[in-house]
């Protein structure tokens, strides 16, 4: 065909602008496709980083029930000891005022038989000198 004919440039020209079109549409496409595997990117590592953030929370929640547990099981072995303690205690000053009583009684027999020995005694020497 010759160069400067009507039908060659505008066949030419259809074709042209057809191909302008296809170029278009595909470089849209294109676009179109990074901008979707970007989306999907930020999507997957929003998501990596809310498990990371829901994995931390957990461990926390199970460490801070952990002291928690630990905290109270100390409370609860001090509470224990110190019933124990205090048991032994009262114990002590029960036993401490069994053996007061039991003392103060033997004294009490003891001054008690002196005085009837020397009551005895008294007598006696007054049997003795009649």
């Amino acid at each position: 065909m010759i160069p400067n004919c009507a039908t060659w440039k505008t066949v030419e020209g259809r074709k042209k602008k057809e191909e302008r079109r296809k170029k278009k549409e595909e470089r849209r496409k294109k676009k179109e496709e990074r901008r979707k595997k970007k989306e999907e990117r930020r999507k997957k590592k929003e998501e990596r980083r809310k498990k990371k953030e829901e994995r931390r929370k957990k461990k926390k929640e199970e460490e801070r029930r952990r002291k928690k547990k630990k905290e109270e099981e100390r409370r609860r072995k001090k509470k224990k000891e110190e019933e124990r303690r205090r048991k032994k205690k009262k114990e002590e000053e029960r036993r401490r005022k069994k053996k007061k009583e039991e003392e103060r009684r033997r004294k009490k027999k003891r001054a008690r038989e002196k005085s009837e020995n020397k009551h005895e005694i008294h007598l006696g020497k007054l049997l003795i000198w009649r």
